[in-house]
């Protein structure tokens, strides 16, 4: 009975042996062609285009005080109001302090009476007298006909007595005068008639009109004294300093206050000089407070330092940025100065995958010997390494120099394991 079991035993692990032959898969001979293919690296290429691109660099900078002025009268006089105190905040506009106006209000008095007297008279010269006038002068000149014909009647009847010596020479002379003084009135009312009728000529209206128009100058300069008698805050700002009180007498061009725009913050920072040398392509300024995070104001140079400053470690930088309501800076706050730099020329701009002998250096990628280079791929898909210049980061990758040609293809991805020389396949 034994034996029989182990006999069927036997049967059937044959049987199950024969079986799981039958069912594996026969496996296929590996294609010699295909295996050397897939030994070739399979990479990713760009094509060389040269492009204008805008890098930034940032630095940590501090915010201080806007510009801070002093102001004084461009006119003498005594103070009769100073309404603002140290510390205190005013607007644009406002009056910080003002002078004694009496002087300045009686010369545009003045000068106004002047002008008005002289743009009166001119209307006369051009218009004429009135008729009135006209009438009067017309009844003065018959009446000085009718003396001078009276005269030179007494002059004749005279010059013949004179001839027979009937009167003394002296009368005779008293009564050709008498005549002359009557000729002469008469022409000098003619001459008057003349012009009341005709009107001024044309050199005396000139000189009046050039008269009128230095009274306006000096009426403008009356004027602008009486402005300038009043001290207005140029800017919303406030009162860091005062130097005189109200009753002091004020001199021109002497400093009556220190005023400082609140406005407008100052930042300052320091650049290294492989920024300084660039200073000439910078094309924006933006700036960023730990305070307000993702809150860019846009900025303004307002001065580049050309030195180096004892203490710091690199030329001065400061911009000026305009504050608001909602986003107030003051002193002392931390910032981040970005510098947009434009390139000079078109620029080969690659990823930084692409660049082979590259270390990363306090944030900024640096070359790490001559040996930095990329791979060039030809048209036989070798590879050959072309040595580059790292030039600064971009928002689009690295900027580059090196003896690279347009439409030239280089490896963009794996190049990190090639070698010269070497086939690649392009994805």
């Amino acid at each position: 009975m034994i034996s029989k079991f182990k006999t069927l035993t036997v049967l059937l692990l044959a049987l199950s042996g024969l079986t799981l032959t039958a069912c594996k898969p026969q496996q296929k001979e590996a294609d010699p062609e295909l295996a050397e293919i897939q030994k070739v690296p399979l990479v990713k290429v760009i094509e060389i285009q040269p492009t204008q691109t805008l890098c930034t660099r940032s630095f940590t900078g501090t915010a201080k005080e806007g510009q801070t002025t002093r102001l004084s009268f461009r006119v003498p006089g005594p103070i009769v109001e100073f309404p603002v105190g140290i510390g205190q905040k005013v607007k644009k506009g406002d009056v910080l302090a003002k002078l004694d106006p009496r002087d300045f209000e009686l010369a545009v008095n003045q000068v106004n009476a002047g002008l008005g007297e002289a743009n009166a008279a001119l209307k006369a010269m051009k218009t004429g007298a009135r008729s009135e006038d006209i009438e009067a002068l017309e009844a003065k000149i018959e009446m000085e006909k009718s003396q001078l014909e009276t005269a030179e009647k007494n002059e004749a009847r005279f010059a013949k007595l004179i001839e027979t010596k009937s009167v003394p020479q002296i009368k005779y002379d008293e009564i050709k005068l008498m005549r002359d003084k009557a000729k002469a009135a008469l022409e000098a009312d003619e001459k008057l008639m003349e012009k009341a009728r005709k009107g001024s000529r044309d050199e005396e209206i000139e000189a009046m009109e050039s008269k009128i128009a230095g009274l306006h100058v000096m009426l403008q300069k009356a004027e602008n004294a009486l402005a300038d008698s009043v001290l207005v805050a140029p800017s919303d700002g406030c009162v860091s300093q005062k130097f005189l009180e109200n009753g002091e007498i004020a001199a021109p061009g002497i400093p009556v206050l220190v005023f400082t725009d609140t406005n407008s913050i100052q930042v300052e920072t320091t650049i290294p000089e492989s920024v300084l040398i660039e200073q000439d392509r910078f094309e924006s300024f933006t700036c960023e407070f730990e305070a307000y995070p993702g809150v860019k104001f846009e900025a303004k140079l307002h001065e580049l330092g050309q030195a180096l400053q004892t203490g710091k470690p690199g030329w001065p930088l400061t911009v000026e940025i305009t504050t608001d309501a909602e986003h107030p800076v003051h002193p002392g706050m931390t910032a981040t100065i970005t510098v947009g730099i434009q390139s000079s020329n078109d620029a080969l701009i690659v990823p930084l995958a692409a660049l082979v002998g590259t270390v990363q250096t306090e944030g900024e990628y640096q070359a790490k010997s001559e040996a930095t280079h990329v791979w060039v791929v030809g048209d036989d898909s070798t590879v050959k390494a072309r040595p580059v210049t790292i030039v600064r980061p971009t928002e689009k990758g690295m900027e580059i120099q090196g003896d690279l040609k347009p439409n030239e293809r280089i490896v963009s991805a794996g190049a990190r394991f090639l070698h010269e020389g070497e086939k690649v396949r392009v994805q």
